[in-house]
């Protein structure tokens, strides 16, 4: 404990020097912002937020592609923090849905158990390349996120940027990207019976879908495409003269 207590002091310390000695810092997301300011006394004047980018042409809507009905995707880390058994408990009560999760965890083996007792139909597909995961995003008619917290989730964006209807949670790090009914669905919290409304209203409207789709891919296009995040960059670094 002594040795652990003693580590934990050695970061802080280290990680406080930084944040003092640093002419900007930058971190993706406001809730990251907040943890500096509030742990380390970082000011705010320090701090520059620059999202992550999203390759919007590879994600990108591929209106030809056929989608599978009911299909609804994950792509994410099969960990407690992602809440996937209250997506599968959820994806129980909501009739004739596949779940597709992209993916690999420690919890996959309780997950595929959870599934089956529960009869759910579930696609494990674990880790897969880059250039296929668009294609297995869009044959999917909903995406779902249920973590329990987040910072700026790049499987999110991605699936948004593919013009996909987002049913997620209204944790930090997902309110700053989600409006709701604008460009996704914000469950009314983490538990499976919120999850599993979110499913039900989005599954049961085609216009809502569609809505919602178009609405995630605009927003993603005008604030997170690799020309804008880098044009954000590029201003931090002049305004510190470094240009």
């Amino acid at each position: 404990r002594t040795g652990t207590l003693k580590h934990r002091m050695r970061v802080w310390l280290e990680e406080w020097a930084a944040c003092r000695a640093a002419e900007r810092v930058m971190v993706s997301n406001h809730a990251d912002a907040d943890f500096l300011i509030q742990k380390y006394g970082c000011p705010l004047r320090k701090i520059s937020i620059i999202p992550n980018f999203v390759q919007t042409d590879l994600f990108s809507p591929k209106p030809a592609e056929v989608k599978r009905s009911g299909l609804v995707g994950y792509v994410g880390r099969l960990e407690q923090e992602k809440n996937l058994s209250a997506l599968i408990d959820a994806a129980s009560k909501v009739r004739g849905i596949t779940v597709r999760i992209i993916g690999s965890g420690t919890l996959q083996e309780d997950l595929e158990t959870q599934a089956r007792d529960a009869n759910v139909r579930v696609e494990f597909w674990g880790n897969v390349q880059n250039p296929l995961l668009p294609t297995l995003l869009r044959e999917c008619e909903v995406f779902v996120f249920p973590s329990l917290f987040e910072g700026h989730p790049n499987a999110l964006l991605e699936a948004m940027a593919c013009g996909l209807p987002v049913v997620t949670t209204p944790v930090e790090g997902i309110r700053s990207v989600i409006q709701h009914g604008q460009n996704g669905y914000l469950c009314d919290n983490t538990t499976a019976d919120a999850i599993r409304c979110g499913l039900e209203e989005v599954m049961s409207s085609a216009e809502l879908r569609q809505k919602l789709g178009r609405g995630a891919r605009r927003y993603v296009v005008e604030n997170l495409s690799i020309e804008k995040v880098l044009a954000k960059e590029l201003d931090v670094y002049q305004q510190l003269g470094f240009l």
